[in-house]
Formats: C-alpha cells, structure tokens, sequence
C-alpha cells in the first residue's frame, strides 16, 4: 500500500512537472513563430532596400551614360565649329573635361600685364560668339563655363615667393575678367549674352 502511494506521489509530481513544461513548449513555439515573422519582414525589407539600391544604381548608370553621350556631342559639335581655326590660333580641343586652350600667351598679354592685345582680341571676336553660340544649344546641360587665366610662378622685383604668388594670383583674375568682359562685349544675341553672364565663371 505504502508503495502504491509512493508510486502514485511519483506520478503525480511526473505529471506535475509534464504539466509545466507543456506551457513553457507552447511558449518556446510561439517565440519561435514570432522570431520567424520577425526574420521574414527583415528579409523582406532587406529585399526591398536592394531594389531601391539597384534602381538608383541604373538611373545613376543611365544618367552617367547621358552625360557621357552629351559631352560627345558638344565636343563633336565644338570640333566641328572650330576644327579648321584651332590651328592658325595656336590652340587646342580637348575632350576629359571639354577644353579650348589658347597655348600662345605672348600673343595674349604683355607680360605682367591683363590688357588684352590686339591680335588675341581679333581672335575672341571671331571666337567667343560662335562658342557661346554652341554652347548655348545645350543650355540645359551646361551648369558653368570656366574661363581661366594662367600665369608662371615667377614675378620680377618680387622679394619672396609669397609676394610672387599674390601678383601672379591677381594677374590671373585680372585677365580672366578682361577676358569674360570682352567676350561679353562682343557681338552675341542678347539671349545668348544673357544666358552668358549667368554661367560663365
């Protein structure tokens, strides 16, 4: 008797202990279900994020392309403007990033000077309006043109190279604007010498 009731004790504490662990399985599967859940929107909006990144990446390929497409053209259209010029004004067309460059700069100031010569001026009147004429067509494209004024390294009378530096800095901007003012002053469409003075730099 004493061993069926110790039999019966022990079973009821079996069942007992079954009893808990029942509740603490249903719990662990939920977890599991909602840990699952969890994981799949993760996925999901992982998922999501990678079509975002590879949308980006083909517009910014087919924005890249366009450009590169655009920046033909303007320079063919350039070249095809200027082909026959570039030689007798001693200049050159260069493509990465879009270039004219007057390579004869005695032709274009006296040294030391921002005054613009006569031949060079003879040479911007016949070029600066069919340039901006040009550029102009691709208006929509162009954010700035750039005109920018070289000098040596090198100043006579100057007493230190920070000396140098400052006179040749204030040459440079001294004649771009010459420049850009002349080229403003020659004959353009006033469309065009508007758009102009608004992008050139």
């Amino acid at each position: 008797m004493a061993k069926n009731k110790i039999k019966n004790i022990f079973k009821s504490k079996q069942e007992e202990t079954d009893a808990q662990w029942m509740p603490i399985s249903d719990i662990m599967t939920v977890l599991m279900v909602i840990f699952l859940f969890i994981s799949i929107l993760y996925i999901k909006r992982i998922q999501q994020q990678i079509q975002i990144i590879q949308k980006s990446n083909e517009a910014i390929q087919e924005i890249s392309k366009e450009y590169t497409d655009y920046k033909q053209i303007i320079y063919d259209h350039l070249k095809k403007e200027f082909n026959e010029d570039l030689k007798k004004w001693d200049a050159e067309l260069l493509k990465d990033p879009i270039v004219i460059r007057f390579l004869s700069p005695e032709i274009m100031f006296h040294a030391g000077k921002s005054t613009i010569q006569p031949r060079y001026r003879g040479i911007l009147q016949d070029f600066c309006p069919r340039y901006f004429t040009v550029l102009n067509r691709f208006k929509k494209l162009i954010e700035e043109i750039r005109i920018e004024g070289h000098t040596s390294l090198e100043w006579h009378g100057a007493k230190t190279k920070i000396e140098a530096y400052f006179k040749n800095l204030r040459l440079s901007q001294n004649r771009t604007i010459s420049v850009l003012e002349y080229c403003i002053a020659v004959k353009l469409k006033p469309h065009i010498r508007k758009w102009t003075i608004k992008h050139a730099t």
